[in-house]
């Protein structure tokens, strides 16, 4: 097993840990360094489901440090499993499904504005629609 060059733990990374909400596993971000690292040509690159931005974040700084220049696409439609449209969030008196799903998508778009010096081309649509398009 090869280990990639980049040390995952640095201090930008911690700072995104903190700042940006998603669902990442330390693993995540070794897989996707190796991955970056050993990219077989300038192809797209595509990330299916994006949440509020973390990953998206973590490979466009990966991309950056190691100079990468493959285009970064994004796919989610932001509808989640077991949201019910109409609906209050849980046992919320006041959050409902749609604001919630508009807080995850705005803070996606913030982050990716915020932390990506290169914006990845997001489209909203689920990866099946992606797919056929």
């Amino acid at each position: 097993i090869q280990t990639c060059a980049l040390p995952i733990s640095t201090e930008y990374l911690g700072w995104i840990e903190y700042a940006v909400a998603g669902m990442m596993v330390r693993g995540n971000i070794d897989a996707m360094a190796y991955a970056i690292q050993h990219l077989p040509n300038e192809a797209p690159m595509l990330e299916i489901g994006s949440f509020c931005g973390k990953s998206t974040v973590v490979l466009a700084y990966l991309k950056e440090k190691h100079n990468i220049s493959n285009r970064l696409f994004t796919c989610d439609r932001w509808n989640f499993e077991g949201q019910q449209l109409g609906a209050r969030l849980g046992d919320s008196r006041s959050v409902t499904h749609e604001t919630y799903r508009t807080h995850v998508r705005e803070s996606y778009l913030r982050n990716a504005q915020t932390f990506c010096k290169e914006l990845p081309y997001t489209i909203e649509v689920f990866s099946d629609e992606f797919f056929a398009q």
